[in-house]
Parts: C-alpha cells; sequence; structure tokens
C-alpha cells in the first residue's frame, strides 16, 4: 500500500537504513542525509520544475538509496511510493560494477533520461559533497575528481542552472573557455 503522509515516508525509508545499519558520514544515522536532499531540493528549486515535480521529488528523495543500499525491489518501492517515485529512485539508483567508475559510467546514462532523476542526483551529489568536505573526508577529493565526468554526463544546456552553479562552486570547477 502507497504511503502518502511525508513524515510516514521517511519512517518508513529510517526504520530500512535502520536495519541494514546503514550510517551517513562520521557515524550519523542515514537520516540525517535524508534530510540534507530533502534540504538542497528547496535550495536548487528553479521554474524549470513544476508543482507536480516539487511533490514526486520530496516523495522519491526518502526512497533516493532504498535498491541500492537496502535490497529493496523496484516493485518493493513502488508498493510504498507510488510509480513515478520508483520510477525517479531507479533512476538514480547505482548500477552494478566491479569498482565505482564502471558503476558511475553504467548509471549515469540512465539518470540523465530521467529529468527529475538528474535534480534528484544532483541534490544528493551536492549533500555528499558538502557533508564530506565539511569534515575532512577523503570522500571529498573522490567526488571532486569525479565531478567533471559527473557533470558531462548529466548536464544538459541551462536545465538547472542554479543548482549546475552550486555544484561548480562546490567541487571548484572550471570551464575551459
Amino acid at each position: 500500500m502507497i504511503i502518502n503522509d511525508i513524515k510516514e515516508l521517511r519512517a518508513f525509508a529510517k526504520s530500512k537504513h535502520d536495519q541494514v545499519k546503514q550510517t551517513y558520514g562520521t557515524g550519523k544515522s542515514y537520516s540525517v542525509h535524508l534530510d540534507m536532499v530533502r534540504e538542497i531540493i528547496d535550495l536548487f528549486m528553479d521554474d524549470s520544475l513544476s508543482k507536480h515535480d516539487y511533490e514526486i521529488l520530496i516523495r522519491a528523495v526518502f526512497g533516493h538509496d532504498l535498491i541500492e543500499d537496502t535490497g529493496m525491489s523496484y516493485n518493493k518501492v513502488e508498493s510504498k511510493f507510488g510509480t513515478d517515485e520508483a520510477d525517479v529512485i531507479f533512476s538514480v539508483t547505482d548500477e552494478s560494477g566491479k569498482n565505482r567508475i564502471e558503476r558511475m559510467f553504467k548509471t549515469l546514462p540512465k539518470t540523465r533520461d530521467s529529468r527529475l532523476g538528474t535534480f534528484l542526483k544532483m541534490c544528493d551529489r551536492y549533500a555528499n559533497g558538502s557533508n564530506s568536505k565539511a569534515e575532512g573526508h577523503r570522500l571529498y577529493s573522490q567526488y571532486r575528481r569525479e565531478y567533471p565526468v559527473f557533470r558531462f554526463a548529466l548536464k544538459r544546456g541551462n536545465q538547472f542552472a542554479k543548482a549546475w552553479k552550486m555544484l561548480d562552486e562546490l567541487f571548484e570547477y572550471k570551464e575551459i573557455a
């Protein structure tokens, strides 16, 4: 049965991450990450996203790591979040691969095919990048090295310009003239 209440969706996602002992950053509850990405959606919002898009994103944000991190199936996610939300969640779910680079090269084309998935992936990357930078974690350097490929794979013209500007600043990206 689809969960309609946002607080219930958040609690459901938190409990699933807790069951697999998923933490965030330096041992924080994974709900910290979910809440961060949720806040970044508002930070990155622009006129290209409708009220309907926003509602889908706000629901999908709480499930965006469920398939990847907890082993939930697409069908189970769909039964709790709805079809539109499950499609967005699936679009940002890492594909399997031998290493991080292979997973990224398999996942980003799928993400690019989903406008809302692209936006959510950008919010997720901003949360992960800003958190790892603030904590002085080695992952920030990795995210920074990967950023040109991430940007090349997902950027489409001026779509989500505000979000790209903030990501460019976070990862100190300079376009070659």
